[in-house]
């Protein structure tokens, strides 16, 4: 269980594209569901998760629930994660910079609706991330990416597509995303 949530969170914060234009993403405030599918991510690991969360006790499970609600997200089914994005934090970009790391550099180029971005991020964890969001509609957007990390003598390559989902204006009980301000 403790293994698999901060793959949950970096793996959420993949899925957010890093756009470092002025322009905001042409999607709506609100609840989205992400729906992941990442070799990051061990499907056998989740359906682990599942059942342990289903045999906790009520107040433990609530406790866990309400954790990942503070992180800004809620899982709905394995790979399936519930987040909420405020309109500032989509006029910003924040809560779209990919790990949310401040002291990571993006650049992104847009061409339609198509942005293609890359980010580096520094030590302790360094990272280097190449993505591509589509944006179908205010409504749909689709993310693939590839990010790299060193690792015992070996780079550490992680890929990860990603479809989200727009489920309504009203985020309930789950808080957006938060985000470090940038330098």
């Amino acid at each position: 269980m403790r293994s698999t949530f901060p793959a949950l969170l970096l793996a959420a914060g993949i899925a957010l594209p890093a756009v470092g234009i002025a322009q905001p993403a042409p999607i709506k405030p609100g609840l989205w569901q992400m729906h992941l599918e990442s070799d990051a991510i061990d499907p056998a690991k989740m359906r682990e998760m599942e059942q342990q969360m289903k045999n906790m006790p009520p107040e433990q499970r609530q406790m866990i629930e309400n954790m990942m609600k503070q992180h800004g997200m809620s899982m709905s089914a394995p790979g399936d994660i519930k987040v909420c994005l405020s309109k500032e934090q989509i006029a910003q970009n924040d809560g779209w910079q990919g790990r949310g790391d401040a002291s990571c550099k993006s650049d992104t180029t847009r061409s339609g609706n198509t942005w293609k971005f890359h980010q580096t991020c520094p030590e302790p964890n360094p990272s280097e991330t190449n993505g591509e969001a589509t944006f179908v509609s205010p409504e749909k957007y689709m993310v693939k990416s590839t990010t790299t990390r060193p690792g015992d003598g070996k780079d550490k390559t992680t890929k990860m597509n990603a479809v989200s989902t727009w489920l309504g204006a009203d985020c309930g009980d789950i808080k957006p995303i938060a985000q470090p301000k940038r330098k």
